[in-house]
């Protein structure tokens, strides 16, 4: 089950954003897994940022993996937890990158699930195996949503 809650004011097609991030879980192999998507404001996730990870500011995304004993059924985790997006942040980033708000949104949750999975960039190696799995989920999105803009490419960076 994917749970989307638009909690900011910067127009997002919703529908549309849950069909991306439909696939990009089928691409992962956790479409049963339930994953929670909070669109919100700068300062919603400048609070949370403090809050969760001692950072003052905004920032892009935030990921809360669920608890490590959550439940597995058949197979599949059955709660992944929750991303956080700040909209705010991901289009002014998006404008300095001239790019667009719906070309980095995909890339917000490629990254945010990944997280969920237990990946980090916290290595170079680590680093490597996030970004194989952010390019994953980004292709199956773009081949869904026969995306025509320039290729995606993961917000992990190439150490």
């Amino acid at each position: 089950m994917l749970r989307l809650v638009n909690a900011q004011r910067i127009p997002v097609c919703v529908s549309r954003l849950r069909t991306h991030i439909n696939s990009m879980r089928a691409a992962l192999d956790v479409s049963h897994s339930s994953v929670g998507v909070l669109l919100v404001s700068d300062q919603r996730i400048a609070m949370m940022n403090k809050r969760y990870r001692g950072v003052n500011g905004p920032t892009d995304v935030l990921s809360f993996p669920a608890l490590e004993d959550r439940g597995i059924v058949g197979g599949q985790l059955e709660d992944l937890g929750d991303i956080i997006i700040s909209v705010e942040y991901v289009r002014r980033t998006a404008r300095l990158d001239r790019t667009t708000l719906a070309a980095r949104m995909p890339v917000m949750v490629a990254h945010g699930l990944c997280h969920l999975l237990g990946h980090t960039h916290e290595d170079t190696e680590d680093s490597k195996q996030m970004r194989l799995q952010e390019q994953h989920a980004l292709n199956a999105f773009m081949r869904a949503a026969a995306w025509t803009g320039p290729p995606l490419t993961p917000l992990t960076p190439l150490d």
